[in-house]
């Protein structure tokens, strides 16, 4: 994504997006005598602001469009419910995910799965062959 003002031939740096917001006085009054200066100095960006006023003038003069008067009616209109049997069914899709979600933390006993500590030493030791096995402390106990 280039930057809003754009690098163009030798590093000069362009205001293509803040051209606008100068037509609206959008900008505080050093960034719109920023902009203005720069494009007393700068045929490109001249160029542009002409062609923005241009181009506003031409949508200023167009005439007015009525919107049809449905469409009016349409979007002023409440929105339709959901079909019943839609409703019906996205509830026994919740219901049924939360008995699912509590039986799932029902039957979970939140106890240990892994073998205790002792064995995988033990299997470590005899596959290592590293010598004698130590006798881990039981912590259980």
């Amino acid at each position: 994504m280039r930057d809003a003002r754009s690098r163009w031939p030798f590093g000069e740096r362009h205001e293509e997006e803040r051209l606008s917001a100068l037509l609206d006085d959008e900008l505080d009054d050093d960034e719109a005598l920023a902009v203005t200066r720069h494009v007393a100095r700068c045929q490109r960006c001249e160029r542009e602001l002409t062609a923005i006023r241009l181009a506003r003038l031409a949508l200023r003069a167009l005439p007015a469009v009525e919107p049809p008067a449905e469409l009016c009616r349409a979007l002023l209109r409440p929105p339709r419910r959901a079909p019943r049997r839609w409703r019906w069914a996205a509830a026994s899709v919740a219901g049924g995910l939360l008995v699912g979600a509590a039986a799932f933390l029902a039957g979970h006993d939140g106890g240990t799965i892994a073998p205790p500590v002792h064995v995988f030493v033990v299997d470590h030791a005899v596959r290592s062959d590293s010598g004698p096995v130590l006798r881990p402390v039981d912590v259980d106990r």
